[in-house]
């Protein structure tokens, strides 16, 4: 058993890469500034869900229907963490660099494969405390419930993630261990994803195609999405002894079914896990480079700066995890964010209601620019264009082509997938507004510029701040305070582009246009100019 917790620790510390001692006070500082920063992101999160679970409590309540929230709030929940989980146990127990180093040691595989799920329910307990603990606690108090409900609450929500993680865990052993996924392990994991992404998408479209607005209308599609989890917890085994146990305190079978679930599939878990998973693990430590064999083929030479951005597209697409972490989110949140717009029912209301609104005027161009600037912050392949390359960035350096043409091949695929965000907001503006084809040309111009722009400073901001050294791929962007300078970006030219709208306000849409154009094509040439002249010192910390 200390074993484990050995292990459990050592895993922790590589997984989230913190217990390092570094007597350099400059280190220490940013690691100081580094946890303040993910406090506050933490307490904002916490802060949020927390209000809103206490707006939805208290609308509920007015009907006397405060406990359809329980039952929708733990779906919500055993949803999140269920993605989460097929996010990261592939990773976890596969495909870290922490595993090569144990794998010689004197370790039983059961002591490996219980300290690795540790490591995994730890993961989901911290997503738990975000996003769980307050809202359940807010649901007590504006109840009044007891002491018992609270003792009650946490032992479900320590219990809540085990089974779907013990399932999804035993599935992922299960195709590693009897099928090739050494070879085919990129393609199973963006088939997982992208079902992932279209069951959110195909959510987000049921619970916004109704249109509601009322709080009579909301009491009727919580209601109905009450429904909807009575039939989905048929299916998911923890999810109504979960319900019930929180509703009803004074009943002690629904909290005894929960535990008898959990402790069942532990021991399935365990049984099943100690045979299959330490042979998998020694089979996902080979290479599939031993069974190709060498083609003969007519090389060509190609212009350098397109192969190296074909290079970077490559390095993107066939790695899952920066697929999925830098790429897809550019994709999706748009889509997410906009769906609602497109799947109401009273799509011609919206219309009208929106021609109302001037978005040809300056405050409406500098709302569409702060709209672009939120999403461009969710395109991370620029603030990662150094990390993702890890040890082998001092290659750059070594490599025949100047230090200012890297710079700009890193960036053309950050910029390239900005099309994306750019596109569907103007197709919405399109579709929402009566806007004319030469306005739409206009917005899209100012997309291009200010694309280059975010890009250069984000791709700045990693050569100031590179994190070359990381054991696994998820620590390129999960754990990287870059991460939090790209929104403060953001939300910088958020404030300077609604300043300027505002001072604006009475000018001439076309004179506006022609200053806005003037503005990004000066900050454009400035930037260009600036790492052309401080190319050797931005490369500087890459050794």
């Amino acid at each position: 058993m200390n074993k484990i917790w050995v292990l459990t620790k050592v895993f922790l510390k590589s997984s989230f890469q913190f217990g390092t001692e570094n007597k350099n006070t400059s280190s220490r500082l940013k690691k100081i500034a580094a946890k303040i920063g993910y406090g506050i992101l933490i307490l904002y999160l916490i802060g949020i869900f927390s209000f809103l679970s206490y707006q939805l409590i208290e609308t509920l309540r007015a009907f006397g229907q405060e406990t359809l929230f329980v039952g929708i709030f733990l779906l919500a929940l055993l949803l999140l963490i269920s993605i989460q989980t097929i996010f990261s146990a592939m990773n976890i127990f596969y495909f870290a660099k922490d595993i090569e180093q144990v794998l010689p040691l004197p370790i039983k595989p059961i002591e490996l494969l219980l300290a690795k799920l540790n490591v995994l329910i730890i993961s989901e307990y911290l997503i738990e405390f975000i996003f769980g603990l307050f809202p359940i606690f807010i649901y007590g108090y504006i109840t009044g419930a007891g002491i018992i409900y609270y003792i009650i609450s946490l032992v479900v929500l320590l219990l809540l993630p085990i089974v779907p993680i013990l399932f999804i865990t035993l599935v992922v052993m299960v195709i590693m261990r009897f099928s090739n996924l050494v070879k085919y392990k990129e393609r199973f994991q963006l088939f997982i994803n992208l079902a992932i992404i279209l069951l959110a998408i195909g959510l987000q479209f049921f619970f916004t195609s109704t249109g509601e607005v009322s709080n009579q209308e909301i009491l009727v599609t919580m209601t109905n999405v009450n429904g909807m989890v009575e039939s989905i917890g048929n299916y998911f085994l923890v999810l109504k002894p979960a319900i019930h146990a929180i509703i009803n305190t004074n009943e002690i079978i629904p909290l005894l079914q929960l535990i008898a679930f959990t402790l069942i599939s532990f021991i399935i878990f365990i049984c099943i896990g100690n045979k299959i998973y330490f042979k998998g693990v020694i089979g996902s430590r080979g290479t599939a480079l031993k069974k190709r064999k060498m083609k003969d083929k007519n090389y060509q030479e190609k212009d350098i700066g397109l192969s190296y951005v074909i290079k970077e597209f490559k390095l993107l697409i066939r790695n899952p995890i920066y697929f999925i972490q830098c790429i897809l989110p550019a994709f999706l949140m748009p889509v997410l964010l906009f769906l609602p717009f497109l799947g109401n029912d009273n799509g011609m209301d919206i219309r009208n209601i929106a021609g109302l609104f001037n978005i040809q005027s300056p405050l409406g161009i500098s709302i569409l620019l702060s709209i672009i600037s939120l999403l461009y912050s969710l395109n991370f392949i620029a603030i990662t264009g150094i990390s993702r390359d890890g040890e082998n960035a001092k290659f750059v350096k070594q490599i025949p082509v100047s230090l200012y043409d890297q710079y700009i091949y890193k960036i053309i695929p950050a910029v390239f997938v900005n099309f994306i965000p750019s596109l569907i907001l103007i197709g919405l503006v399109y579709y929402l507004f009566p806007v004319s084809i030469g306005f739409i040309v206009v917005i899209f111009l100012f997309t291009i510029l200010f694309s280059f722009i975010h890009s250069i400073w984000m791709l700045w901001i990693d050569l100031k701040r590179p994190k070359l050294n990381w054991n696994t791929e998820y620590a390129v962007v999960k754990q990287n305070m870059n991460m939090l300078f790209e929104f403060i970006f953001s939300f910088i030219c958020i404030a300077i582009f609604l300043l300027i709208g505002y001072l604006c306000m009475t000018i001439n849409e076309i004179i506006f246009i022609l200053i806005f154009t003037f503005i990004l094509t000066i900050a454009l040439l400035f930037s260009n100019r600036y790492i052309q002249k401080k190319q050797d010192i931005l490369f500087d910390k890459i050794n």
